[in-house]
């Protein structure tokens, strides 16, 4: 079974708007399994955005091949929205030293793409064409630069991420992995008059097996729980310090709405 990984959202009350930088997905691992990343191939990840706001930056799992003729790799970081090859939101330079070992390797976006809670994102890096790296000396044919794109995945003892997929090459999805990243958003909070703290509503346990306990409302609310397809799977009335028996529901995320309009996301698993 797939399992999600995510930070909780703490929303602080301020008195002015600020903008805070946010961990929102958070899929990583130890897993040495990998996809190779070069100018004949590129690679992306779907992901859903667990916090609205803008996609400031992301971070991938890489590792460069060492060269002897260029000391970077030059690729675009493409954001479509929904799945890979969709209306493109956002794109970034970036350059990636050649002969750096598996980090999370940062990239920053000059123009964020504004997500949505909730909604399918695609995270899609290009290795720019004709990056000769070494040369096959016996036949004279140049190598480019390429790099390793790390994943997780069952069959490295692992897990999967269930709020997206892998995509190789032609957007063709690869059903047995998903590739380790971060996104980073840059949520905007408003003044005292425009802005209740969603810190006030706590879902417990989460992840849950067979209930969630809500604590922090102020008075009965009708409540609409959806599946990440955005059908309604429950709904009915809870109360401040009452549960909602979610055994029925299947493993992955769900979206508890309440009648005033806020979402709350959880893990069923």
């Amino acid at each position: 079974m797939k399992q999600l990984y995510y930070l909780p959202l703490l929303m602080l009350l301020f008195s002015t708007r600020s903008k805070a930088q946010t961990l929102d997905v958070n899929f990583t691992g130890s897993c040495t399994s990998y996809s190779i990343l070069n100018d004949s191939q590129t690679l992306a990840q779907s992901f859903t955005a667990g916090i609205s706001g803008q996609l400031s930056k992301v971070k991938v799992s890489l590792s460069v091949n060492s060269c002897i003729y260029t000391s970077n790799m030059n690729c675009v970081a493409t954001i479509y929205q929904g799945t890979c090859g969709g209306t493109v939101l956002a794109t970034q330079n970036v350059s990636f030293a050649t002969g750096s070992t598996n980090t999370l390797k940062e990239i920053t976006f000059n123009t964020p793409a504004n997500l949505v809670s909730g909604q399918n994102y695609t995270l899609q890096l290009s290795v720019l064409p004709n990056q000769m790296c070494d040369e096959d000396f016996l036949v004279l044919i140049p190598i480019n630069v390429s790099a390793k794109w790390y994943q997780g995945s069952a069959l490295c003892g692992g897990a999967s991420y269930v709020g997206g997929s892998a995509y190789n090459s032609g957007c063709i999805i690869n059903i047995l992995s998903d590739y380790y990243f971060q996104t980073f958003i840059n949520n905007t909070t408003l003044n005292n008059q425009e802005f209740i703290s969603e810190h006030s509503i706590l879902i417990v346990p989460n992840p849950t097996n067979d209930y969630i306990h809500i604590n922090g409302l102020n008075q009965p609310e009708n409540f609409n729980i959806y599946n990440n397809e955005g059908k309604i799977v429950l709904e009915g009335i809870i109360e401040n310090n009452k549960t909602i028996d979610v055994q029925s529901l299947t493993h992955g995320i769900y979206y508890l709405k309440l009648t005033n309009g806020k979402r709350y996301k959880f893990l069923k698993n």
